[in-house]
């Protein structure tokens, strides 16, 4: 389980779309350089549930060295994710 701490735009501006899903929980479904990402975020919809988020094709993938985050390069953003406590299995743990 990851926390979405940042999303930095390779080019141009931050995507109203990324504005919602900073600092939300979420989970790597895909991160194979060469294909298109997908993460699973929570965004709050107790109706609906977990949204997938698909990125553009992934570029890098690197773990951090001195902090527990990922770094996900795609085409167009670079997304950081930092690990956190995972729950239970199948339980998915909204934010506040």
């Amino acid at each position: 389980m990851y926390k979405i701490i940042e999303i930095r735009p390779t080019e141009g501006l931050l995507q109203y779309v990324h504005s919602t899903i900073i600092n939300r929980e979420c989970e790597i479904v895909e991160a194979t350089v060469g294909k298109r990402g997908m993460l699973r975020v929570d965004v709050g919809d107790d109706i609906i549930g977990p949204h997938r988020i698909l990125l553009s094709i992934i570029k890098s993938v690197s773990e951090g060295t001195d902090e527990p985050t990922i770094t996900i390069e795609t085409e167009h953003s670079i997304y950081v994710l930092e690990k956190i406590d995972k729950p239970e299995k199948g339980e998915f743990v909204p934010s506040p």
